[in-house]
């Protein structure tokens, strides 16, 4: 779970700021048009942060990440087919938006899937698989680019977010408001949590 996270934090980071004004200019703007829609679009890398600082902690680590996720995926799957100028600004600020709080998430959850015992260790690991499939993205993107179009890249990035969302609904891990103590698994593999509450039912 935290390689997946991590690996489509950082790579749809990569595609969204790396790649957005190479998709301007092939779609018809001028250079200095594309620097400016990028500059605009790029302000949500503020609002999505600050978003998170709003919300995150009230609604749980876990329902962000999947409400995060889905809107990404959903605004990313659309974004190609914007054309009027203030579309393009709009919802690529939301997109950027969507995608810095899902790397502000990704990244500042993943160390919470390791044990206490690990979790620098795991969160460096994990981290270290992210950051080299980072080396690789370009080649990737470009691949997709070249045979595809912007069409593919884009829908590729919005494939890997749906991936990783269905993940953390069915799999995922919410560690929100719980002691470290609380959820550290014990020497039989059972959480503190788990247990208080299995004491409890017994009751």
């Amino acid at each position: 779970m935290a390689l997946i996270l991590t690996v489509t934090c950082l790579f749809g980071s990569y595609v969204v700021t790396g790649w957005m004004p190479t998709f301007f200019v092939k779609q018809g703007l001028t250079v200095s048009k594309s620097l400016g829609f990028n500059a605009a679009i790029m302000s949500g890398y503020v609002a999505g942060p600050l978003l998170c600082m709003v919300i995150v902690d009230r609604i749980g680590r876990r329902t962000s990440i999947v409400m995060f996720g889905t809107l990404t995926a959903i605004f990313a799957g659309i974004y190609p087919f914007m054309k009027a100028p203030a579309l393009v600004i709009a919802v690529g600020f939301v997109l950027v938006a969507t995608v810095a709080s899902f790397l502000t998430l990704g990244l500042g959850t993943t160390p919470e899937y390791f044990p206490t015992a690990f979790r620098f260790r795991g969160g460096g690991f994990a981290q270290t698989v992210g950051r080299i499939g980072l080396i690789f993205s370009p080649f990737v993107v470009l691949w997709l680019f070249n045979s595809a179009g912007v069409v593919a890249v884009i829908l590729a990035v919005s494939g890997m977010y749906v991936a990783v969302t269905l993940l953390n609904s069915f799999a995922g891990v919410d560690t929100s408001r719980e002691a470290l103590e609380q959820i550290a698994p014990d020497d039989d593999g059972a959480t503190h949590t788990a247990k208080s509450a299995r004491s409890g039912s017994t009751k």
